[in-house]
């Protein structure tokens, strides 16, 4: 799969509202005057890191012992410990042992001393491992990745290639049920992904 495929992919979600043509590059210059490929080209990223933190996906999950900061936390008495955050976490999901067993854990901001905002991962257990969900390139892709990144997408497209606002709202709508039936029979297949339970658009679907 690659970003084109999944352009075009949305555009084709949008059906005859779209009137456009199928983008054949993921550059500015290959969308020409085309409002809709300019939108696809803007909504891009940030529709695809929407899809990965929807769900815990197998190809995005990473697993691995966290680094212990030598500093006591923040909130003292509340938790022992404080982690560095992966910078590579798109969501960090879970903190476990080497037996699988989850403890509790929070995600706090502090700042350093230069003022810069630091996130760590508190915790009351030492020698953890985090769980957490990566960016992937589309290449990687899983079977539903590609559909549920276009739907996204496509929700976001639907804002910019009608003019009246009553027509848009309501595609979107349509659009967001499409996707809530699609996450649905996703969940429904055991060990394929693992919802994320918490607060979003998509929380019917679990």
């Amino acid at each position: 799969m690659d970003p084109v495929t999944i352009c075009n992919m949305a555009l084709g979600h949008l059906g005859d509202l779209s009137k456009a043509k199928r983008l054949t590059a993921f550059t500015e210059a290959a969308a020409g005057n085309n409002t809709a490929h300019h939108a696809a080209l803007t909504f891009y990223d940030a529709s695809k890191r929407e899809m990965h933190a929807l769900y815990d996906w197998p190809r995005t999950r990473k697993v691995q012992a966290l680094t212990v900061s030598a500093d006591a936390p923040l909130l003292d008495g509340t938790w022992t410990y404080k982690y560095a955050r992966p910078a590579d976490a798109l969501v960090f999901r879970k903190v476990l042992d080497t037996d699988g067993k989850e403890y509790a854990f929070d995600q706090v901001n502090e700042t350093d001393g230069s003022g810069h905002n630091v996130e760590w991962i508190y915790c009351n257990e030492s020698d953890v491992l985090g769980w957490w969900t990566i960016l992937i390139g589309e290449e990687r892709y899983m079977p539903g990745m590609e559909e549920l990144h276009s739907l996204i997408l496509a929700q976001k497209l639907a804002m910019t290639v009608t003019a009246k606002i009553e027509v848009r709202l309501a595609f979107v709508k349509e659009l967001e049920g499409r996707t809530v039936r699609f996450c649905k029979s996703l969940a429904a297949q055991e060990g394929y992904v693992e919802a994320e339970r918490g607060e979003h658009q998509y929380t019917d679907c679990y």
